[in-house]
This record gives structure tokens, sequence and C-alpha cells, in this order.
């Protein structure tokens, strides 16, 4: 709001919940004129400004006059991106690892919203991450190029390196219906080692003497 001239006894005039001020007739009337509405974030639903004037009995008698008004104003909803975060999943070695939907982390504030796609943002560390029916192609599983996405559930798989434990990275973006997540968030493996068998070495022919 247009706040010259005016003095505030609460509020300054800069989002407010609410304000109280005085001022001459037209700087109140400049400042009126400016006001604008914002709801709370994430807000939306049926809301009320609520007005009082009071013209501390500048003219006449009688006192203090007061008058008071209300306007209704209804925010509209608008979808909210989902936020993610860093999830880790366990793995073993040598062994294909399916991703579930629920091992990617998914926070939405819009009631209802849920988990539909998932993007690879950064590809995997090692391994080979592969994805089944890529950007809704009807492929058969392939593997995974940067930005690929796939529908949440099933659809994402890595192979892990040979005989390796390490953990495997990789960054993803979820997607609500109508948005993906402004930032990624990176999924590890984390790789539990199985017992291999021993290899027996050496040649196998030899000599011996009678």
């Amino acid at each position: 709001a247009e706040t010259a001239g005016l003095s505030f006894s609460s509020g300054d005039g800069s989002s407010d919940a609410s304000m109280e001020f005085t001022g001459t007739l037209s700087r109140i009337n400049a400042a009126l004129e400016t006001v604008t509405y914002r709801g709370d974030q994430d807000f939306n639903g049926g809301d009320t400004v609520s007005l009082t004037i009071d013209d501390e009995g500048q003219h006449g008698s009688g006192g203090d006059l007061t008058s008071t008004a209300s306007f209704d104003v209804t925010v509209n909803a608008v979808n909210d991106a989902p936020t993610s975060a860093a999830a880790t999943v366990s793995g073993t070695e040598d062994t294909l690892h399916t991703y579930g939907t629920g091992d990617f982390a998914f926070t939405d504030v819009d009631s209802g919203d849920s988990i539909t796609r998932v993007q690879v943002a950064t590809l995997e560390s090692a391994g080979t991450l592969e994805c089944n029916d890529a950007n809704g192609d009807n492929d058969d599983w392939q593997d995974c190029a940067l930005n690929d996405w796939v529908a949440a559930g099933t659809s994402l798989r890595l192979t892990p390196a040979l005989n390796s434990v390490a953990s495997v990275t990789f960054s993803f973006k979820v997607y609500d219906g109508t948005a993906y997540s402004t930032n990624p968030g990176v999924i590890t493996i984390a790789v539990t080692a199985v017992n291999d068998p021993p290899v027996v070495s050496g040649g196998n022919t030899g000599t011996a003497d009678e």
C-alpha cells in the first residue's frame, strides 16, 4: 500500500496481517486504493478482509464516529510442485535391484497428489541403470539416458558392477501429475557383499616320474 503521509500504530503497510494508521483523508484514500491481498503460503479457499474507519471526531459534534465494511476473498488453488530428498536403499552384490515407488522421497503440500513419474536427473555412478518404457514410448528395458522419465512403480532397475560392493548413486526428480520437483534428490543403493566361491589357480596338467 501507499504509506506516504501515514502514521502507523500497528503494522507498517508491508506484508501485514492487520494494520492501523492515521492520516489525512487524501492520504488514507491513496493508501486504500493501493492495498493488495495475499493469502498465507499455500492457502486456498475463502477469506474475509475487514475495514474500520474512524473520523476521530474531526468535524461536528457527537465525538468519534466509525464505520465498518468487510470483503469476501476467494483464493483459487494452484498446483504446487512436489519436493524430494536424499534416500538410501539396500542392494546385494551381483544382484539386480528394481526400484519401487516408495524408494523415492516424495512430499507435496497439495492434498491428494501422489508420485506418478520418476525422472533421471543425473546418471548412475557405476553399474547399469535401465528404464522400462522410457518417456512413455512403450519400449522394453534399455539403458537410461539423462532426463528420461518412467512411470512410478517398478520401471527402474540397476545392475551393480560385477563383484563390486561400492555404493551406487544417481539423482532424480519426482512428478505429481502436473509438475516435477525443482531440486533433484540423490538415491543411494548400499550394496551388501556376498560370499564368492574360491577359485583354483594354476595349470590343469602336470607331469610325474614313475
